[in-house]
This record gives structure tokens, C-alpha cells and sequence, in this order.
């Protein structure tokens, strides 16, 4: 009596159970532009990891009712940065990412504005040094156009900014043969 009331509790925990399971994954499916932005980012990472020695530890997403507003790549990196080569980087991951979205004519549709521009992206990077003393850049980003270039105050062990530039003031401070040398 007792093992076919378990057993009709069984059937029906498991009924209600998959059933849930099945709906949570309909739920979650991602949407093609989805699909196609991780495609892009993906590839972008796996290639400035090659390039550029940079871990990609993250991605933030701006999408809403499936259009891509927003990229932001986190990186790290175990080279040790100064404010020259901090900025020779970032404006190289913001061009190369901006590029390869604007180049992907399955996301075009999909994106808030075509061209993607710099107002859509935020890259940032981060120096994992060994030396806890060290003076380098620690932290550099960009957002709304503007880079940052900050180090760590070891006593107080926050970000102070070093230095603070538009895109297009770094942009003006580098050639492309010294991007291209990287």
C-alpha cells in the first residue's frame, strides 16, 4: 500500500520536475544575435590573448529587447604596464572589437546604432604583477571615451588615477606603426 503511494508521488515529483526543467531551458535560450555577439567576442579574446598576452576574465553586455547596446571585455595580464603601453593597448582592443562587430553583417541588425562606435564599448584591463610595491599601472580603462590609467596606493590599497585622457588625446600620442609593433 505505502511503496504505490511513494510510488505515485515519484511519478508525479518527476512529471512536475522535467517538465520545469524543460520549460527553464525554453526559457533561457539565447536569441540568434546572442549567438553571433558571442561568436565575435569570443574569437576577438581568444585572438588578443595570442596577440597580446591579455586573459579576457569577463564581458559586460548591454542588450536589451535583443539589441546589443553595449561590449565591455575585461582583461588581465601578467606583463608589467606603464601609461605608454597601457594606452597602446586599450586603443588597440577598442579598435580591433569596434572592427569585427561593425564587420559582422549577421549582427548589424541588431545593433543600437550602426556603426558601433565608442560610445557602445567599455574595455578594461588589469596588471596581476607579482611585486605588491610595484609602481605600475594597475588598472586601465575605457569608458565613454575616455581612457583612465590608475595604480595602486599601497598603504591604502585603493585606485588612485595617474592619468586621465579622451580616446582621441591617446589616439593622437601614438602612430599605428607602433600599434602594429605590438
Amino acid at each position: 500500500m505505502y511503496s504505490r503511494i511513494l510510488a505515485s508521488y515519484i511519478v508525479i515529483y518527476l512529471t512536475l520536475f522535467t517538465s520545469c526543467v524543460s520549460h527553464s531551458r525554453d526559457r533561457y535560450k539565447k536569441l540568434v544575435q546572442e549567438e553571433y555577439a558571442d561568436a565575435i567576442v569570443d574569437k576577438y579574446a581568444g585572438d588578443m590573448e595570442i596577440r597580446y598576452h591579455l586573459h579576457c576574465t569577463g564581458i559586460k553586455w548591454g542588450m536589451l529587447s535583443g539589441i546589443l547596446r553595449l561590449v565591455g571585455p575585461r582583461f588581465s595580464t601578467n606583463d608589467p604596464l606603464d601609461i605608454s603601453m597601457a594606452r597602446i593597448l586599450i586603443l588597440e582592443l577598442a579598435r580591433e572589437l569596434i572592427k569585427r562587430i561593425n564587420d559582422s553583417k549577421e549582427l548589424q541588425p541588431y545593433l543600437e546604432n550602426y556603426p558601433f562606435s565608442l560610445q557602445n564599448i567599455e574595455i578594461s584591463m588589469g596588471y596581476c604583477g607579482k611585486d605588491p610595491e610595484s609602481q605600475e599601472v594597475c588598472y586601465a580603462f575605457l569608458k565613454n571615451k575616455e581612457i583612465y590609467y590608475e595604480q595602486r596606493d599601497h598603504q591604502t590599497e585603493r585606485l588612485n588615477t595617474l592619468h586621465k585622457e579622451t580616446y582621441e588625446e591617446a589616439s593622437a600620442r601614438i602612430s599605428h606603426q607602433t600599434v602594429d609593433k605590438l
